[in-house]
């Protein structure tokens, strides 16, 4: 099997010839190192998208600005026919990483509620198959860019947690206003990677069970995830869901869901869900394991026995594929390589 034929039937849930092992696209060291692993057929994960999006009347201005801490980084103004609305975002380098959300007080609804609804998305689909060659094309696999469930990207994208819970509280009509927006948003997202070449869809990520909670994520979540997954089967797409937190309080919601797979599980010290628990809960899922990325620090060694744990813990390479997705440190430099070639040769 060559290494994108390998994650493919791992994230399909069945048992491929060795254990894949990826790297997602931004997280590639490139140089050396990079063709190294293409040498232990790692597989490059190419983050992109399959859409592009755009507004009707709304225009954009940007123009680089600096933190409070001196930090190079992006402001983005949004002008709308109900007033102005910014953004504050680092470079890409530091995975745009949003310095100040577009909403940052009550005076901001409408406009918001206007840039949304202004929102057009344009199917990409030549963009993406590019994408999905970016490293050969028996290396790459191209991941269409997640598409979050509403009260998520409110959450996350729009206002930051602090400025959430206090809005929850204070203007929740307000808020749930967003939330309808954004609903209509994302079946149009779905729709749109339903029908292109893509061979999974993420229906939703980043999800903290001690933000969300239960009540919230059955409300919210559970039926945007299941519903998703039953246009995206129709189409013969896969689903997954990018939950890279602490997970065993949601898990058995998660386990009620008809998700392909998992991205992102990060078991401990990272977060709380082994991959044991997660064969648990999820028996008819496949996981795709983010190595803890603390454990980096600590070197190959230590780097090696944790891997052996986790694959132990998988019992079967059926459904598991595990690699690099999340953020890590410089010393990964010193410890992807050895990880790579570790889970290359290891059979059960």
């Amino acid at each position: 099997m060559t290494p994108r034929q390998r994650l493919k039937t791992a994230l399909a849930g069945e048992k491929p010839d060795r254990i894949p092992f990826m790297v997602w696209s931004n997280k590639w060291p490139g140089g050396e190192l990079g063709d190294q692993l293409l040498e232990t057929s790692a597989c490059v994960v190419n983050k992109s998208s399959v859409w592009r999006q755009t507004w009707r009347e709304v225009t954009e201005e940007k123009f680089s600005e600096r933190t409070a801490q001196g930090e190079a980084a992006w402001r983005t103004i949004y002008h709308t026919p109900v007033g102005d609305i910014s953004t504050l975002r680092l470079p890409a380098d530091r995975d745009n990483w949003r310095v100040e959300h577009l909403f940052t007080s009550p005076a901001d609804y409408d406009a918001l509620e206007c840039l949304l609804s202004d929102r057009v998305f344009i199917p990409d689909y030549d963009t993406f198959k590019q994408s999905d060659k970016a490293f050969g094309d028996e290396q790459t696999l191209a991941r269409p860019m997640s598409i979050y469930a509403p009260i998520h990207e409110v959450l996350y994208t729009l206002m930051g947690v602090e400025t959430f819970c206090w809005e929850w509280m204070d203007n929740r009509e307000r808020v749930l206003r967003l939330i309808d927006i954004l609903t209509e948003d994302y079946w149009k997202r779905i729709e749109t990677v339903a029908e292109s070449s893509a061979f999974y869809c993420v229906v939703d990520g980043n999800v903290d069970p001690h933000l969300i909670g239960t009540e919230r994520f059955v409300k919210y979540c559970l039926p945007l995830i299941n519903q998703a997954c039953e246009i995206l089967h129709a189409k013969g797409v896969l689903a997954c869901a990018h939950l890279d937190s602490d997970n065993r309080l949601l898990a058995p919601l998660v386990g009620e869901t008809s998700l392909d797979f998992i991205e992102s599980l990060t078991p401990p010290p990272d977060c709380d869900l082994s991959v044991a628990g997660a064969r648990h809960y999820w028996p008819d899922k496949a996981l795709l394991v983010n190595f803890p990325s603390s454990l980096h620090r600590y070197g190959p060694a230590k780097v090696i026995e944790a891997a052996g744990e986790i694959l132990l813990e998988a019992k079967t390479s059926r459904g598991f594929a595990i690699g690099i997705i999340e953020n890590v440190s410089h010393d990964s430099r010193d410890t992807m390589l050895p990880l790579a070639r570790f889970v290359h040769d290891y059979r059960f």
